[in-house]
Parts: C-alpha cells; sequence; structure tokens
C-alpha cells in the first residue's frame, strides 16, 4: 500500500474543498477516500470542553493514534501509476503535524491556501455555528478575547504557521496558493497545482468553479454538535466494513438539519476588521514577501 505523494495542509475555510474536489477528477490524482483524515495529529479534540473553555485546537482530536495501516488502507482504491494526495487543514495550525508529516514523508508536497486572514477567521467562526455550536455574537467575542476567538487568531496567523513548514522542508516542495485566485481565475490556479504535482496540467475539471460549502445554519443545533461528538466513537465499535454504509445517513442527517442561509452572515463592523486587519500586518507582510506580490486589500 502506497502512501500520499502530496498533502492540502489548509488554511482551513480558504477553498480547501474545492480545490480537493477538482483534483479527485483528474484520472492521474487519486485523492483518500475521506477528506480531512486528521492522521498527523494527535491533539485532542475539543467538543468535551466547556464552551467557554475551548480555544486550542479543532473540534475533533487528532487520528495518529489509528496507525499506519488505518492511513494506508484510505489509498485502497489507488492505483499505482496515480499521485496520491489527501486534505487536511487541521495540519496548518497543529504544532506537531509539521514534524509527524516530516518523519513519515520527508519527500511529500505540501499545498496551502490562503485567505484574507480577518475574513478567514470570521468565516471559521460562521462554520463553527453551522456545526451545532453555541457561541458568543463575533463582537462579544472578540471584546473578551473568548478562548475559541483566540485558536481562530491563531489559524490565520499566516507568519507562525508557514515558518513551520519552511524551516522542515524545502521550498520546492511547497506551494502557496491565494484563494481569490481559484475563484477568478480557476482554470490558471488549477493548472499551476497540476504542474506542481506532475500530471497532466491541460485536463479541465467538469465541476471548476464550482461553489461548496454554501452558507447554511442548523435547524436544531444540538443535532449537529452529537453528530460531530459520537460519530467517531460509534465507528470505532463498528466493523471497518459497515463504515461506506454509515457515512451516507450521517451526511444526510447533517445535511437535512441545515438550511441555506437567504442571507450573508452580518458584516465586521469597521472598527474591529480594522483591529483585526491591524493584528495580522505581519503576516501580510510575511505572505508578500514570499510570494512576491501585492496583498494590499488584506489590510482592508
Amino acid at each position: 500500500m502506497a502512501l500520499p505523494t502530496f498533502i492540502i495542509a489548509g488554511a482551513p475555510k480558504s477553498g480547501t474543498t474545492a480545490l480537493w474536489a477538482y483534483l479527485k477528477e483528474h484520472p492521474d490524482i487519486c485523492m483518500a477516500r475521506r477528506k480531512e483524515p486528521g492522521f498527523f495529529s494527535d491533539d485532542l479534540g475539543e467538543l468535551d470542553k466547556p464552551i467557554h473553555k475551548m480555544g486550542s485546537g479543532g473540534l475533533q482530536p487528532g487520528r495518529l493514534k489509528k496507525g499506519m495501516t488505518w492511513y494506508k488502507e484510505l489509498f485502497n482504491s489507488c492505483h499505482e501509476k496515480q499521485e496520491l494526495g489527501e486534505a487536511s487543514v487541521r495540519y496548518f495550525s497543529c504544532p506537531n503535524s509539521t514534524s509527524l508529516i516530516k518523519s513519515t514523508l520527508p519527500h511529500i508536497k505540501l499545498i496551502f491556501l490562503l485567505r484574507h486572514p480577518v475574513e478567514r477567521l470570521y468565516s471559521q467562526y460562521w462554520n463553527e455555528i453551522r456545526k451545532g455550536l453555541k457561541l458568543p455574537d463575533f463582537i462579544t467575542m472578540v471584546k473578551n478575547n473568548h478562548p475559541r476567538f483566540q485558536y481562530y487568531h491563531k489559524v490565520s496567523s499566516y507568519k507562525c504557521n508557514l515558518e513551520r513548514y519552511y524551516k522542515n522542508f524545502p521550498d520546492n516542495q511547497i506551494l502557496i496558493l491565494i484563494n481569490t485566485d481559484l475563484k477568478t481565475k480557476p482554470l490558471e490556479t488549477i493548472q499551476q497545482v497540476f504542474e506542481f504535482i506532475g500530471v497532466d496540467k491541460t485536463f479541465i475539471p467538469e465541476n471548476l468553479g464550482k461553489s461548496f460549502n454554501k452558507q447554511a445554519k442548523p435547524t436544531f443545533p444540538i443535532v449537529q454538535r452529537i453528530l460531530m461528538k459520537y460519530s467517531a466513537r460509534i465507528s470505532a465499535y463498528v466493523p471497518e466494513q459497515i463504515h461506506p454504509y454509515l457515512r451516507p445517513i450521517r451526511k444526510f442527517i447533517w445535511e437535512f438539519n441545515l438550511k441555506e442561509r437567504k442571507q450573508l452572515p452580518p458584516s465586521i463592523p469597521s472598527s474591529i476588521r480594522q483591529q483585526l486587519a491591524h493584528d495580522f500586518e505581519e503576516d501580510i507582510v510575511y505572505v508578500e514577501k514570499l510570494l512576491g506580490r501585492d496583498l494590499s486589500t488584506w489590510r482592508t
């Protein structure tokens, strides 16, 4: 059983689902049978903590303890001549993911999608509301420096998170993308990714430009929270061959309980937005130097 040759490692809420979906279509690429396997992390999940204490990392635990056999089985359907990949956004900010990946896959190619740091942070907040978390309103979160807000802030701290990877991997194994490029010039961007991975760059995915992860909120938030908290635990006691039948059931309940928002979330007050943009100035400058491009729109 082979191991992946590339990983989409974040950042969260920056377009990784769309990129994952595009890559799945390429005949010379085989993606792991599940998005977000989160194998290279042994961090504990946050769902067992009270909301006011949640803030160190991902909601669900990393899956390192499942072992390498479990990880390799995610690629069972792949062919020998395909490039293998997976996508786990928790690797972006999980401190030990870098060393775990390095020790197992020293020659791996790493893809990072970045987004306006304030918009990314705000989107992650609303995504967790969508998952059923009863969090304070965003302005209160910021003013009180809520532990969960601190986590969102840490994820958007691009300099800190990317430096870990650049210290452990050569530059030619890392590709940084900006999510607006994936939206406004998807063909050019996906061809850049295909070239980086080493597959035919003339292939055009059928769903290129399609929207993913549309804005929605749960009718009953507790249902989403229960699904997140207990589905993994239940799966641990169910034979592996039954899992393919359980996942569609979980997906159906999850999506049935969501209703699409007719309106976008409220805008961040300009004073709060400017304050947060100022917080990320060092990160913006760092990414500008990495890419050699102007990202002044991230300052507004």
